[in-house]
């Protein structure tokens, strides 16, 4: 069975061409309701169930290269994965999901197994900006990242 967003066979192929469309039909509600109905009310990337809450029109050629906003150039995303997607392709976005999940190892804990990640870098650090945040001083790896971000990047806060 294929996956929502892809073609059967190939896993990295959008339901929809990364290529400008040949029609353009213009985005209307219509449109988009069809597309939903196209899509089984399921996201195109990550095939999470859509509820008018959490659905998000996206391009899937950018505006910023060259996409169209018409119909035939449009899939609908949950509103979370539309955010981290922001204006990537799909194929940017689902590159920087592999590298992602290459580098975490694919687990939710904080140091999983034969990740690539110093402790350091682990989830169980404090959230920036949060209490114990602000009284944590990183040190700088090397004089090119000594300044960057100014006061947060040394533990002085905003």
């Amino acid at each position: 069975m294929a996956q929502v967003g892809s073609v059967q066979g190939d896993a990295d192929a959008s339901v929809h061409p990364q290529a400008q469309p040949s029609t353009c039909t213009p985005i209307s509600a219509p449109g988009v309701l069809e597309l939903l109905k196209r899509q089984q009310y399921l996201c195109a990337l990550s095939g999470r169930p859509l509820t008018p809450e959490s659905a998000a029109l996206d391009h899937i050629v950018p505006v910023r290269v060259g996409g169209q906003h018409i119909i035939e150039n449009a899939q609908i995303l949950d509103k979370d994965v539309n955010r981290a997607k922001n204006a990537l392709t799909n194929a940017e976005f689902l590159a920087m999901c592999r590298e992602v999940v290459g580098w975490c190892g694919g687990d939710d804990s904080p140091n999983p197994g034969g990740t690539k990640h110093p402790p350091s870098m682990n989830p169980g650090i404090p959230a920036p900006g949060s209490p114990v945040a602000a009284s944590v001083r990183l040190p700088a790896r090397d004089a090119t990242w000594a300044n960057v971000g100014g006061p947060v990047a040394n533990g002085r806060g905003p």
